[in-house]
């Protein structure tokens, strides 16, 4: 069978998208009964909020399958938000469709918004299908309608409902290539026809009613004989198009471009713990997924919405907010709260930007409208998080006039990073682009991808904090070391970013907003002299019986009030749509007045510092921004210089100690070092009270630790379970073991073939068994069993402890995460595996962790006690120990 065909199905809000994809569903088979959205019982829209709203937020997938002229074939039909205040979300489903259908109310026409999507299909270079909807309702023109999309859209579409010469002659019109045939032999074929709408060269448009089934059958057969896969070969490749949450556990939405995907399968550096093939909310789990196929994947944690799985691009949106909003909470609860809140949603939305500004203590968002900020309010408040959110301000950006280097430089202890950047002034409206062509520091692909993906986030310019934009970023230099963590060189060239910006020439500057106005010809006159008086450019007018329309763009610092006055000024008769007009540079004495209101410090911003981080004597030292030239490691030349050793550095007493060790560090312990480095060089004062309050609390972590080690549990390391912090907890002990990840851990468990491996099962088995025996936990040893073909969940009991075997495309990961969702409500429940997904998973479900090597040493110290003493149940010694070995040794492997 042929690789699935995905077609995404846009629309303006209420014209009928999602009914369409219901009758879709039914006439292709894949539903008995298609779902209505009054009564809140279509296949993708089974969020409660859009039930309740009675509109698309979230995209969604289904699948169906019809047969066409090369079999039958499996489709994917990609259910898009139709609001405008959710576009960001229509736009990250393009880099994934193979096709798309367009939905036209056909009472209203193509619409402003319409108009934008159209845009956004033909940038992307999607063949569309046009589907005219609404037609059973009595009064419309088909003939006026097909006049006005010819108009507004394009002049290559072509009513498929037309007769057959009527068709014929619309065919030759639109295509040339085609009306070479048609004039040779009177007739174009219908393999000629497909070909040229897969080119799109020519845009089919159907007439119909998606709520009674008409015209839905045409426009299946052309989309499944015209579209086809477009897809690559060889290793494998995915695009993440969006991030998703199911309950705590996170989805990386995806589709495969080429190669396969296996559960347990590592790629970037992360393991794929189960795969969903979503069908709307519904989804089955697969053992593995080929190309073109849309999954979902548990476990990868760095993935984003629009990177490249496998290689080295990032999708860039063209749809961006243009207004800033306020956050805040209405209750008592933490701000910590809220922000991580906003921060989850923001995966799932990157266009929110959510920023934390330390200096106001404002929690701030971009949003595209009220619509949106209203699904973040209901979105909060079912987390029990309240809040309410300010009138919009608009977004400013920053750019630079001229070409400057940035240096960034990070090397808290035992951390390493330089990047030398040259920063040049871009196109307009192009953004931070980073040219890893024209880069000459050496630098690998996966460092490249780093430091692209690093400048896809928002980083502030330095005049007021606006986010910088349209500036090329080249790589002259980068040096990394024994030393340098996961987080190193971001840090370094967000530095390397501040640094330059602070030499450059920086300049403001101010969206513009592009409308779309209809309303009666009698405010013609007021109307145009307003826009006028308010400095609209290319102000484009017609008339249309008694209504006049106008298109024009202005700059939204000037034309937000008129906007939201309008529907007052004129009782509700206007009809407007207003779009991203993208951004101008500002008036310089408005700009001087927005940058002295705004009172920006940019060496005062602690999550985009400017300076550089050195060592020195062991510590963390901060080298002011103008400082760093005289202090990197590399010449600052450019390219073609030869790299300077790690020992030759400029300043006396930099060197390291040749005493430290390699280690590796949590991203939270990274975090600590960072802050406390970053101020290294502040009041000596300041610094020890900041010692005082970290042992103080250091203090107290400890003295809550011994109290939860009097209990029988075995020791856990990472984040603490509420529950274990009381003393009165009187909930049952669990201990769960990943029983492969345990066994390959073990050094006295090592196997050779399948003799050897039920060898090592037993005798962890075993192990276990004891552990159950003295500490009193319940213990629940999982195995996968995943691969199996037809296996079935299988439980079994032995030497007092519970040996589960999972089913067909069940791994134990997903086992354990369902069992401690389960069991952590009420219970203590410990996670036993060395495994970093399945420990954040589990973690996230309420439960401890434990490594693998936490588990040997425990069992190690518990078998020395156990070989001194004949009868360790009479022993008082023994008994007292037993203790301590459950709170675990002493300075133990983490």
């Amino acid at each position: 069978m042929t690789a699935p065909t995905t077609i995404g199905i846009f629309a303006h809000v209420d014209a009928g998208k999602t009914t369409l994809a219901e009758a879709i569903l039914q006439q292709s088979g894949a539903v008995k009964k298609a779902g209505r959205v009054d009564e809140g019982t279509t296949v993708m829209d089974t969020d409660d909020l859009e039930r309740k709203r009675g509109i698309t937020i979230y995209s969604r997938t289904a699948s169906f399958f019809m047969n066409t002229g090369e079999g039958r074939r499996e489709f994917i039909l990609v259910d898009t938000p139709g609001h405008r205040d959710f576009a960001p979300e229509a736009e990250r489903t393009l880099p994934i469709l193979d096709g798309a259908i367009l939905v036209i109310d056909g009472a209203d026409g193509p619409v402003g918004y319409t108009k934008t999507l159209w845009d956004l299909l033909s940038r992307a270079q999607i063949p569309v299908f046009l589907f005219v909807n609404k037609m059973d309702r009595p009064g419309l023109d088909k003939g006026a309608i097909m006049a006005t999309i010819l108009d507004r859209l394009t002049e290559r579409a072509v009513d498929f409902t037309a007769p057959v010469p009527n068709r014929m002659e619309a065919l030759a019109m639109a295509d040339p290539g085609l009306m070479k045939t048609y004039f040779s032999i009177d007739t174009i074929s219908n393999g000629e026809i497909r070909a040229s709408i897969q080119a799109r060269k020519i845009f089919p448009v159907i007439f119909g009613s998606a709520l009674e089934g008409e015209g839905v059958g045409r426009l299946l057969d052309w989309m499944g004989e015209s579209l086809t896969p477009h897809l690559g070969q060889g290793r494998f490749q995915a695009i993440c198009y969006k991030i998703g949450y199911d309950g705590p556990i996170r989805l990386s939405q995806v589709r495969i471009l080429s190669g396969k995907l296996k559960v347990k399968q590592d790629f970037d550096g992360e393991k794929v713990h189960e795969i969903r093939r979503y069908q709307g909310s519904d989804y089955e789990p697969l053992s593995e997924a080929g190309p073109g196929q849309v999954v979902s994947l548990v476990g990868p944690q760095n993935t984003r919405a629009g990177s490249c799985i496998g290689g080295n691009s990032l999708l860039r949106p063209t749809i961006r907010p243009v207004l800033q909003y306020r956050v805040e909470r209405t209750d008592q609860g933490l701000e910590e709260d809220l922000i991580q809140a906003l921060k989850s949603l923001n995966e799932e939305m990157p266009e929110l930007g959510v920023r934390f500004d330390p200096k106001s203590r404002e929690v701030m968002v971009h949003a595209m409208g009220p619509v949106i900020l209203e699904i973040i309010q209901d979105r909060l408040a079912r987390e029990g998080i309240p809040i309410r959110v300010s009138p919009g301000r608009i977004l400013f950006k920053e750019t630079i006039r001229d070409t400057v280097l940035g240096l960034g430089h990070f090397e808290p202890l035992r951390h390493y990073a330089e990047v030398h950047l040259l920063l040049e002034s871009g196109e307009a409206n192009s953004g931070i682009r980073f040219f890893s062509e024209d880069s000459q520091g050496g630098a690998t692909d996966a460092q490249l991808a780093t430091i692209r993906e690093t400048l896809a986030q928002p980083i502030p310019g330095v005049l007021t904090g606006a986010e910088a934009t349209d500036i090329r970023v080249s790589l002259l230099a980068i040096k990394t070391g024994a030393h340098t963590s996961a987080g190193d060189l971001p840090e370094a060239v967000r530095r390397a970013f501040r640094q330059g910006l602070m030499q450059a020439e920086s300049v403001l500057l101010e969206p513009m907003i592009a409308f779309d106005l209809d309303l009666p010809f009698d405010w013609l006159g007021r109307i145009l002299q307003e826009l006028t008086r308010l400095g609209v450019e290319g102000v484009d007018q017609e008339s249309r019986g008694d209504r006049v329309h106008f298109r024009g763009r202005g700059r939204l610092r000037l034309l937000q009030d008129f906007f939201d006055n309008l529907p007052a000024m004129t009782g509700g008769q206007a009809v407007l749509h207003l779009e991203d007009g993208g951004y101008e540079e500002m008036d310089p004495e408005e700009g001087e007045n927005l940058i002295e209101k705004m009172d920006y410090d940019p060496l005062k911003d602690p999550l985009f510092p400017p300076s550089s981080i050195f060592c020195r004597h062991g510590a963390g030292l901060a080298v002011p921004w103008d400082q760093v030239e005289d202090w990197v490691h590399l010449p600052v030349e450019g390219p073609g210089e030869d790299e300077a050793e790690e020992g030759d550095l400029p300043v006396e007493g930099l060197r390291r100690s040749p005493q430290e060790q390699v280690w590796s560090l949590s991203k939270g312990e990274a975090d600590r070092i960072f802050r406390e480095t970053f101020y290294a060089n502040a009041n000596s004062q300041k610094e020890a009270k900041r010692r005082e309050v970290r042992a103080r609390d250091k203090a107290r972590q400890m003295e809550k630790d011994r109290k939860v080690g009097k209990g029988k549990s075995i020791p856990a390391s990472g984040p603490k379970n509420p529950r274990e912090a009381n003393p009165d907890f009187r909930g049952e002990a669990w201990l769960l073991v990943d029983g492969y990840n345990i066994i390959h851990a073990w050094p006295n468990l090592h196997f050779e073939g399948d003799e050897g491996f039920e060898t090592a099962r037993k005798k962890l088995t075993d192990i276990l068994s004891e552990i159950h025996a003295l500490s009193g936990e319940e213990v629940i040893l999982v195995f996968d069993a995943y691969r199996v073909k037809g296996a079935l969940r299988r439980h079994e009991e032995r030497g007092g402890i519970h040996l589960v075997y999972t089913k067909e495309a069940e791994t134990a990961d997903q086992y354990i995460a369902e069992i401690s969702r389960e069991k952590a409500k009420t219970n203590r429940v410990r996670v036993a595996t060395s495994d970093g997904p399945v420990q954040l998973i589990a973690w996230r479900e309420g439960a401890l962790i434990l490594s693998a090597r936490e588990l040997y040493r425990a069992y190690r110290d518990l078998k020395k006690e156990i070989d001194d003493y004949q009868h360790p149940e009479s022993s008082p010694r023994l008994t007292h120990r037993l203790g301590d070995f459950l709170e675990g040794p002493p300075g133990g492997p983490k």
